[in-house]
């Protein structure tokens, strides 16, 4: 329910029998429902109620399904849907403290080929950023500005040298030529489409990857700076857009992403026996 339809539609018509209302909702970032959730925690607003239960305290629920699922989850999506917690209309996606721990020198010569490559083809003054990873640590890095036939010609090379298992590219747009021409030139690529659903599903990964401590990159500050600053964005109709949450480019950011779609980080989670303990945090 839009906050425009509750003040001007629903709420004038319990007026004239002193009539009640139950807002239930999972929080979506702090928007309306958040500003009439802490009337119910304010001594001002005696005619208001809040209650608060995580998906813990639902005793129809398997609580083992619901560790199924944290486990799958990252934190920010653990704390909104899980834990019912309002979190931030802008937050970064992969956390600081997360981010230090990725930090590894890179590796000049990989051994035994790459298993992931994730390729993010600049367009205008955008970088094109390749990014290959084995078992999930980084063993190639590249980031440069050129024309498309020396980016074709780059890669060939790249797959010649590392032999990677899987390559995720770019396809959107002007992409999407690219892949064609290096399907034809013999290179194995698969087509990542940019769409509001697949790049939700493709950063989410990415950030549990990140949590979960399953992969490794350079100590290099451009590959840092990015991560830090990107997160989604809460809109006023309460969808989330994942971008730069500062003007920053996202080039490094997709292309470790990509790299990390074809992980099959399940499997390794169930090999190391992880268990994640999320905090619970208290409004």
């Amino acid at each position: 329910v839009k906050e425009k339809a509750w003040y001007q539609a629903l709420r004038p018509t319990l007026v004239d029998h002193k009539g009640s209302a139950i807002f239930i909702s999972t929080p979506k970032g702090k928007n309306w429902f958040y500003d009439m959730f802490k009337r119910g925690k304010d001594e001002a607003f005696t005619d208001y109620a809040s209650f608060q239960y995580s998906s813990y305290d639902n005793e129809y629920i398997d609580k083992k399904e619901i560790d199924g699922m944290v486990r799958d989850m990252p934190q920010y999506e653990y704390r909104q849907e899980i834990m019912a917690q309002f979190t931030e209309d802008a937050e970064a996606i992969f956390l600081i403290d997360n981010i230090e721990r990725l930090k590894e020198p890179v590796k000049i010569k990989p051994e035994g080929g790459l298993k992931t490559m994730g390729i993010d083809l600049g367009k205008g003054f955008s970088y094109t950023v390749i990014v290959g990873l084995q078992e999930g640590t980084c063993t190639r890095y590249e980031r440069f500005q050129t024309s498309w036939n020396e980016t074709i010609k780059r890669i060939y090379d790249i797959y010649q040298e590392d032999q990677p298992n899987f390559i995720r590219i770019d396809a959107t747009g002007k992409g999407d030529p690219i892949v064609e021409q290096l399907l034809d030139a013999g290179i194995p690529v698969d087509s990542f489409i940019f769409t509001t659903t697949s790049k939700k599903q493709l950063l989410d990964k990415a950030a549990l990857a990140v949590e979960k401590k399953l992969i490794k990159l350079p100590d290099l500050s451009e590959i840092y700076a990015e991560l830090e600053v990107f997160g989604k964005v809460k809109t006023d109709s309460g969808n989330e857009i994942y971008k730069p949450l500062k003007k920053h480019s996202d080039d490094i950011v997709m292309a470790v992403s990509m790299a990390i779609w074809d992980m099959n980080i399940d499997e390794e989670i169930m090999v190391e026996k992880k268990v994640i303990q999320y905090p619970i945090i208290e409004y």
